[in-house]
Order: C-alpha cells, then structure tokens, then sequence
C-alpha cells in the first residue's frame, strides 16, 4: 500500500474514532452532570 490510500485511511479511522466518543459523550453523560460541571467552572475575563 503507497503512501497516500494509507493516509487517507489514517485520516478516516481518525474521524471514525473521534466521532464514536463524541457520539458515546453525548449517550453516557447525563445533562444534569454537564450543566453541574459548567455551572462550576468560573468565567475568565482575559
């Protein structure tokens, strides 16, 4: 396999596993434990 179809298949597994645990964030983390979170992280005025 040349350099470019295996970069390109790099590029997609890449996408595909970021998509999975962006997916699965969005299905295991309850909404109450994401608004607690950011409810608690204090606002920077930089």
């Amino acid at each position: 396999m040349s350099a470019a179809p295996r970069l390109a298949l790099y590029g997609l597994v890449l996408v595909a596993v970021f998509l999975v645990a962006y997916v699965a964030g969005g299905l295991l983390v309850p909404e109450h434990v994401v608004a607690a979170w950011s409810a608690a992280v204090p606002t920077a005025a930089h």
